[in-house]
């Protein structure tokens, strides 16, 4: 009898606090007060009803109870690619028609430290490293972390511009997979935004990003039920900046576009801390920044 107890004790409890948020798999919330949590189901109550309502666990993705602690059931399912060059296995993930690495690429053929910059040759850094060994590079934590920060000639790999959807240029990305172009960028953006996700929030991680008050920033901890909703899984990995230094991680992730808008500038896409949107700019083909590949 004291066995049965115990079993039943660790699979169902009581939620006796104030209301608590259920994220459901399609983004929807339910504010409610949970009775209990089984093995398959959520029995709760909407506030100030005394009706119970059941809930299967397959249709939640996360559970955040009023005492902040939160409970994840239906993670992003993540595919597998491995780069035969290195050995490198990376998550990817399908947003719409386009498939993405979720994960920066970490691709490391040779590098450099931060203080030498070229605006013809293809260069490697990894954030924090200042040197030429390759093996001690990938032994930073960086490396492991946010992957490797290219210049725009080592990421296009000697590659003209491209502003075509899809891209057509490789570069540094392993085969079957290309840079992506602005156009592609733009097509991951306008998608997030049709199907209603806040589309920073939407695409980044809440791991490492400074804190922000801003609404709806990727900072701020507002809208759970949108954090990372696609799978992305953008970290604050910095950069290289053309004066020779490493930009601090924890602010913003820049990534390389196939479009260049002019001899010395090319595009990117970058995500900031305080803000909510998915930034787009252009700056020196020098600039040492992170890469995403899309699968042809």
């Amino acid at each position: 009898m004291t066995l049965c107890f115990v079993i039943l004790f660790s699979t169902a409890y009581a939620q006796t606090a104030s209301n608590d948020t259920i994220i459901k798999i399609d983004g929807t919330l339910i504010v409610a007060k949970i009775i209990t949590v089984s093995e398959n189901e959520i029995t709760f109550s909407y506030p100030n009803e005394t009706i119970q309502n059941i809930i299967s666990k397959n249709r939640i993705q996360e559970v955040i109870y009023s005492s902040g602690r939160k409970e994840i059931f239906n993670e992003t399912k993540f595919e597998t690619f491995t780069d035969s060059r290195d050995g490198n296995v990376y998550k990817i993930v399908t947003i719409g028609e386009q498939t993405w690495m979720a994960e920066n690429l970490a691709y490391l053929p040779s590098v450099v430290g931060p203080k030498k910059g070229s605006r013809k040759e293809a260069l490697y850094y990894v954030h924090g490293y200042d040197g030429t060994d390759v093996a001690a590079a990938k032994a930073n934590v960086n490396y492991k972390t946010f992957g490797v920060l290219y210049n725009w000639f080592a990421a296009m790999e000697g590659a003209k511009g491209s502003d075509d959807n899809p891209s057509g240029i490789k570069g540094v990305c392993p085969a079957g997979w290309h840079l992506p172009s602005v156009a592609e960028w733009t097509q991951l953006e306008d998608y997030l935004s049709i199907t209603g996700n806040r589309v920073a929030k939407s695409m980044a991680t809440d791991s490492g990003w400074y804190s922000s008050r801003y609404d709806g920033a990727i900072g701020n901890t507002d809208y759970p039920e949108y954090r990372n909703k696609s799978g992305f899984s953008a970290l604050p990995a910095g950069l290289r900046l053309r004066t020779g230094t490493f930009y601090v991680v924890g602010e913003y992730s820049y990534w390389w576009c196939s479009s260049d808008k002019i001899l010395a500038t090319a595009f990117c896409r970058f995500l900031v801390y305080d803000d909510h949107r998915l930034g787009s700019a252009y700056h020196p083909k020098e600039v040492g920044f992170s890469v995403r590949c899309v699968k042809d």
